[in-house]
């Protein structure tokens, strides 16, 4: 199971979304007041006088990075079943995109409504790493379903 490219694959996208969940996506920096971070979770106020702790609840991204980690985590298991992992791979992609654009949509609501900077943090790349692992597991799933109906032709 674990000998298989597409289980590699699918194991490094589920603990990157995993640790998704914990650590920050991207930070505003609001001018000489603090700054603000954005997390799978919220958005968190960081030395920001008036406001303190969590301002808003992001469920959508939340949700989003726990189905993509259940569905990788899920799909390595299910290696005697080709076609149902390659569903849930498709459905973790979904769920991936779906999570991109939210956040970006985030992102954009937050910059707009007050006057800060966006600043890249390592979780703004991570959703991209984790597109890529899932359409190569994708790849190889279906390459591998390949190879065993023309072993199954030949036979």
């Amino acid at each position: 199971m674990i000998q298989r490219l597409q289980s590699v694959y699918l194991l490094l996208a589920g603990i990157i979304a995993t640790l998704l969940l914990f650590i920050p996506l991207a930070r505003f920096n609001v001018s000489g007041q603090g700054y603000f971070s954005l997390s799978s979770l919220g958005i968190d106020s960081i030395n920001v006088a008036p406001i303190g702790g969590t301002i808003s609840y992001l469920w959508i991204i939340a949700l989003c990075t726990v189905l993509v980690a259940i569905c990788s985590f899920c799909s390595i298991f299910l290696f005697k079943h080709r076609m149902l992992q390659l569903k849930l791979t498709r459905w973790a992609i979904t769920f991936e995109v779906t999570y991109c654009l939210t956040y970006a949509l985030q992102c954009y609501n937050f910059q707009s409504n007050t006057t800060s900077h966006f600043a890249f943090t390592l979780g703004t790349v991570l959703p991209s790493v984790i597109f890529i692992f899932l359409w190569l597991a994708a790849r190889a799933i279906k390459k591998d379903e390949e190879l065993v109906r023309a072993a199954n032709r030949i036979r």
